[in-house]
């Protein structure tokens, strides 16, 4: 019998033995989040599998224990990031950026790992020379005659076999580090299709600000690695990869964007001071997490007889619901059409479309966050019920 998962071995950024690997969150066994499943009756018969959290104690890198095997990973594939508004906005303020670091070079040479369906380099020059790397996407290549593609992953051989090593004057990680088992590895592949003095940027989910905010539901199999400034520039100073600076996305406030320029390798000691008090909380607000504000406002209110709904189905909402089993939920709206009319794994909750809010109303809906409060008011102005944040 295969197994579901193994446990990690070693350091999936600096390849410490695990013996380094200090265990700092173990939660409630949860199914794979992500692919939503096509019954109730497969959703609730879901496997389910623990969640440990550890945090290396050499490069400071925090990662999940727990290993899928890709054996057991759903055939479905992933949405395109243009189907998603919020980041249709996001990649589009990243562009601006980009070109106005840029500008002033019409000859620039950028790759882009991670690149799904282009949206970024969509909106990127088309005098600049674009080329996407992504092994993960799948479907047909985008049809935009001003950008290259390679699917295949990024190893040596990749840059040998398509000669384009020193080619690049940037080369972008958006989001590709999330399940990197050796990173070490990978960084230096990713150094050798830089020119000296280009820029390497790597954008990734946050681990500061889901931190500052104890956003536990960020936790999952599917995010393996979360990762840190100070745990980036452990890795990538041997490589010569200084840090340059950093910035703050405008709307996307749950990733972290980091340049780092190509020189001579550093060969300096691990920085790694210990367990921040913020990851001390993030733990105790797991722990508590039955006794939270949310959950206590949403027990209470079913008590008196009202009903309960969430919007978005996204992994965090998945990660929630498992983890919180006891909030009755009438249904998850979704906006998105290729997300309707499935079920939620583990928990068995539907998700629905918006005008589900008309025909079968509620009283009360969840989101993940504060933030998105703005948002999700202007876009179901007929909800008058009550929203309840999750987080912040």
């Amino acid at each position: 019998m295969i197994d579901l998962y193994q446990k990690t071995r070693n350091c999936r950024g600096c390849s410490f033995p695990a013996t380094g690997l200090k265990e700092l969150i173990h939660m409630n066994p949860m199914p794979p989040v992500g692919p939503l499943n096509s019954s109730q009756e497969i959703a609730l018969k879901i496997p389910k599998i623990p969640l440990t959290l550890l945090q290396c104690q050499r490069c400071g890198l925090i990662q999940i224990q727990e290993i899928l095997n890709p054996h057991f990973q759903s055939s479905r594939h992933a949405l395109p990031s243009s189907q998603f508004a919020g980041l249709v906005s996001h990649y589009k303020e990243f562009s601006a950026l980009l070109c106005d670091r840029y500008e002033l070079n019409h000859n620039v040479h950028f790759i882009e790992i991670g690149s799904n369906d282009g949206l970024l380099m969509d909106a990127l020059p088309s005098l600049w020379n674009k080329l996407g790397i992504d092994f993960e996407s799948s479907g047909e290549l985008p049809t935009n005659p001003t950008i290259q593609w390679i699917r295949e992953p990024l190893t040596k051989a990749l840059v040998d076999k398509y000669q384009i090593d020193h080619w690049a004057h940037v080369v972008c990680l958006t989001n590709a580090l999330r399940n990197t088992e050796e990173a070490r590895h990978f960084f230096h592949t990713a150094s050798l299709l830089l020119i000296p003095g280009g820029e390497f940027w790597i954008e990734e989910p946050s681990f500061e600000r889901l931190l500052a905010n104890e956003q536990w539901d960020l936790l999952n199999h599917s995010q393996a690695n979360f990762w840190t400034l100070s745990s980036l520039q452990t890795c990538l100073d041997p490589l010569g990869l200084e840090y340059v600076e950093s910035f703050n996305p405008v709307h996307n406030t749950n990733v972290q964007r980091h340049v780092f320029r190509k020189g001579s390798p550093v060969l300096s000691e691990a920085n790694f001071d210990g367990i921040s008090p913020h990851l001390l909380r993030l733990k105790s607000a797991y722990e508590k997490r039955f006794d939270s504000l949310p959950v206590k406002k949403a027990l209470e209110a079913r008590q008196r007889g009202k009903k309960i709904g969430a919007v978005s189905a996204s992994r965090r909402t998945q990660v929630y619901f498992n983890q919180i089993q006891i909030l009755p939920i009438e249904y998850i709206i979704d906006e998105i059409p290729q997300r309707q009319n499935y079920w939620i794994p583990g928990k068995g909750i539907q998700v629905v479309s918006p005008d589900c809010l008309k025909k079968y109303p509620v009283d009360l809906l969840m989101i993940s966050h504060t933030s998105e409060l703005d948002q999700y008011r202007s876009r179901f102005p007929d909800f008058k019920g009550e929203w309840v944040c999750r987080f912040g």
